[in-house]
């Protein structure tokens, strides 16, 4: 078996060279795909160093931690020679999910009521238009983005950019810079400009997509990027769904596998083709092994590293202390409100507290975060918890046990080694708080 490289160069280095080709690639992609708007010119503006917040505004926008991603995703797993070819791959996909950041936030607060959100129910009808355009280019559609979506540009009009983010302080902080420059501007030609990140959004798809159709991965890609868009919409409409059922469509709705799909052709087909790679597809053993990785990283993500590990007798300890301060807590209406006022565990319920004060969807409090508070909600809440941390553990078994598989079989360790790194970047990321740049893509 021939071991994956294990030289790697200077970080740093790597770092400011995906961001600088990103950055070019970025640019040339807002001039490509985003229609003539003040939001297209404020965006060419804010990733320039005419921008006095560049630094901001890449942190905000998810360049940054996309940046640091696909470097450790991606060092050391080619030669020197071969670095900056697995480099320049790697933009269309971060171009593709800077556009994905925009869309995603869309959800924020669909799942449940943010004070004052008054937005809540277009956003629903715009983010299921979108979903369902987007899936009919990635089948074959041949009409561009802007037509597809030009029904829905009005109603993407009363939709602010700032509001359906993370971090609305630090994107009004970037733009009221830009007006300074651009005085006939209003601020609301930057805030309301929802649709033409859209357009935007389904073109860069589509050319990531269409980057690797010849290749034998290319159908991985293309169906895990739909299954995306069919999950997210499944999720909207849901009524009832079992947590199997949870655990499959919200596994699906992240791009964890068109994501690892994209780079493992590019290494295993493009750069350095394995005479065995076709084998692992045929039999499924990679789209099983990217599943297990999406199931991981979609539990990371809604219960955040520390909580979703917890032992069982840890569990139970917890769900001890939360009965006990139920009672101590009689303002605590909502589990919702027990959750953001328990005085401990600050990394701990930090990916739960983001999606309450979100409102976005967390598998673990489907159906619970807003209900009347009593010691049975507690229970089915501890029950879900200990559900969803049984699954991660037999999955990251799972994983372990088919990479090792994928590895033998193609002689050849990079493939394996690029699925647990990714997963691993995300144990590290969602350990930490979601207040601060270390725990969020975007804050």
């Amino acid at each position: 078996m021939n071991p994956s490289p294990t030289l790697k160069t200077d970080i740093s280095d790597r770092v400011r060279q995906v961001m600088a080709i990103t950055l070019t690639g970025f640019e040339d992609s807002l001039r490509r795909h985003t229609p003539a708007s003040a939001y297209r010119d404020f965006q060419l503006w804010a990733i320039s160093v005419d921008n006095p917040r560049r630094d901001i505004v890449l942190q905000v926008m998810g360049i940054t931690q996309l940046v640091k991603l696909t470097v450790v995703l991606l060092d050391g797993l080619v030669d020197a020679q071969d670095w900056r070819q697995l480099a320049d791959y790697s933009v269309t996909m971060n171009i593709y999910q800077l556009y994905e950041i925009v869309s995603d936030n869309l959800a924020i607060g669909v799942a449940g009521s943010r004070q004052g959100d008054t937005t809540q129910v277009l956003r629903g009808i715009l983010l299921r238009a979108f979903n369902q355009a987007m899936i009919a280019r990635l089948n074959g559609d041949p009409r561009p983005a802007a037509q597809l979506l030009a029904p829905l540009q009005s109603t993407a009009r009363r939709i602010s950019v700032f509001d359906q983010s993370l971090n609305r302080d630090k994107h009004l902080t970037c733009a009221e810079a830009y007006l300074i420059m651009r005085n006939e501007l209003a601020l609301s030609d930057l805030e309301y400009e929802v649709w033409p990140a859209l357009v935007a959004n389904i073109e860069a798809c589509v050319d990531l997509a269409q980057s690797l159709r010849t290749s034998q991965s290319g159908e991985l890609l293309r169906t895990g990027l739909i299954s995306r868009y069919g999950a997210v919409n499944r999720l909207l409409e849901m009524r009832c769904m079992s947590l199997p059922q949870l655990v499959s469509a919200s596994a699906d709705a992240i791009l964890v596998a068109p994501t690892l799909a994209y780079y493992i052709a590019v290494l295993a087909e493009v750069i350095q083709p394995l005479e065995c790679f076709s084998c692992v597809i045929a039999d499924g053993a990679l789209a099983g092994a990217l599943y297990d990785a999406s199931v991981l990283v979609r539990l990371l993500n809604d219960l955040g590293t520390g909580l979703v590990m917890l032992a069982a007798y840890e569990r139970a300890a917890l769900h001890d202390k939360l009965m006990a301060y139920y009672r101590e807590c009689p303002t605590a209406r909502t589990l919702a409100d027990l959750l953001l006022s328990v005085n401990e565990g600050e990394e701990l319920f930090t990916r739960l507290r983001k999606d309450i004060l979100f409102g976005e969807f967390n598998v673990c409090l489907n159906g619970l975060a807003r209900v009347r508070l009593t010691p049975e909600v507690l229970l089915a809440f501890s029950h879900n918890l200990a559900y969803f941390s049984q699954i991660y553990a037999r999955r990251r078994t799972a994983l372990q046990e088919i990479s090792a598989v994928i590895s033998e079989r193609l002689g050849d360790e990079r493939v394996s080694t690029l699925i647990l790194r990714f997963v691993e970047f995300h144990e590290q990321l969602y350990s930490n708080s979601f207040h601060i740049s270390a725990g969020e893509y975007a804050i």
